[in-house]
């Protein structure tokens, strides 16, 4: 997937309406909803992060297959030492 800005994706939530329920309770706009707004802007500065110089170079890669920059996490691993972390990560706490 290419690589997008949080607003992009906020916009994309509201266009793409899906149907959410949370408690018993159906959630019409995700963006907003008092449980999941902070999730949404979390994942919308993340995304912004992907275009921050930098972070970019961290958190996108030039897909081979389009030249265009895409999210790390969206590369599928072929070779062994695509799915070791390199020795500049940090470990998990």
């Amino acid at each position: 997937m290419p690589a997008r800005t949080g607003q992009e994706y906020l916009e994309g939530l509201r266009q793409r309406r899906r149907e959410v329920w949370l408690n018993g309770e159906r959630v019409d706009d995700v963006v907003c909803h008092p449980a999941l707004a902070h999730c949404a802007c979390t994942l919308a500065h993340l995304y912004d992060m992907q275009q921050a110089p930098a972070t970019r170079d961290a958190l996108t890669y030039l897909a081979p297959e389009t030249g265009k920059r895409e999210g790390t996490s969206c590369i599928i691993g072929r070779p062994l030492s695509d799915l070791r972390p390199s020795p500049s990560a940090g470990a998990c706490t």
